[in-house]
């Protein structure tokens, strides 16, 4: 709620090494982070995975060597994607409610994401400030305590955070990649946009799980697109519905396949599921 203060709390879960089809052995660390207000109500939660790859094994076995990157775009095909993005603003529910009743098993919804720019990449890094870049001074210190955490850039003999791979090309490929690509949560954010364009202002994000399988790099574009594939009532009494979802690009690879639960409000149940939670009283 607005003036509500939100504390986090992250917790190492525990980690597991497996065999990768990229670096041969990749580390997957799990995390549980769980989000408090000033009552000390737990309000969110989230399970997430970090993979730490081995990067001399990445740059070796050059996994992605063979993709053409950037991609040659022609300017028919810019074209009609920057129309797409356009057309989709329309699509926005806004103030309009969805009610459940109307939803059918089979309804879609759809997001272009693209081409993916150095800009679209600042722009997360100003309003996520991910892992409080620093500069000069200010960086060179940090980087003395912790040597690994950078490398230094061979065009510009600047030393670049490993966080980096994200827009620098030199540092990507000092990481096994060929071209910069995005951040995982950064596209969970495009997903989540969808998600809200289609519920509307009244409807309630209940779940959002999806899995990272390739890499969005920079040039790439992105169609996510989502399915309604379940309608039910839930445990907690809330007319909910399960949505499948994935995340194209133009190579044909599904880069984000994943499943989410909406709470949409009832008009045969009068139920608005905001409401219910602003009154704190959730379910029919």
């Amino acid at each position: 709620m607005l003036g509500d203060k939100i504390t986090p709390e992250c917790i190492f879960t525990g980690f597991e090494v497996k065999k990768s089809k990229f670096a041969e052995k990749v580390v997957f660390e799990f995390q549980r982070a769980n989000f408090y207000n000033q009552r000390k109500e737990l309000v969110a939660t989230t399970d997430l995975w970090l993979i730490r790859a081995e990067r001399r094994k990445a740059r070796e076995k050059g996994k992605y060597s063979k993709y053409k990157l950037p991609h040659p775009w022609t300017e028919e095909e810019l074209k009609q994607i920057e129309e797409e993005m356009l057309m989709e603003e329309k699509e926005i529910r806004g103030n309009t409610p969805r009610y459940w009743e109307d939803v059918k098993i089979g309804d879609e919804m759809k997001l272009t994401k693209g081409p993916f720019g150095m800009t679209d990449m600042i722009a997360f890094c100003v309003g996520a400030d991910p892992v409080g870049i620093k500069a000069f001074l200010s960086a060179l210190k940090v980087y003395r305590k912790h040597p690994a955490w950078c490398i230094r850039d061979p065009n510009t003999y600047a030393l670049e955070p490993i966080y980096a791979v994200h827009y620098n090309k030199q540092v990507a490929n000092a990481a096994g990649l060929p071209y910069p690509f995005d951040v995982g949560v950064q596209r969970q954010c495009f997903l989540i946009q969808m998600l809200t364009n289609w519920m509307g202002d009244d409807g309630w994000l209940k779940k959002n799980y999806a899995e990272y399988r390739r890499f969005f790099f920079h040039s790439d574009v992105l169609w996510f697109r989502g399915k309604v594939v379940e309608k039910y009532i839930d445990s907690d009494g809330e007319p909910c519905v399960g949505i499948e979802t994935h995340a194209v690009n133009q190579r044909g690879e599904d880069t984000m396949p994943g499943y989410s639960v909406v709470v949409l409000p009832s008009k045969e149940y009068d139920y608005w599921p905001v409401e219910a939670r602003l009154k704190g009283k959730i379910g029919i």
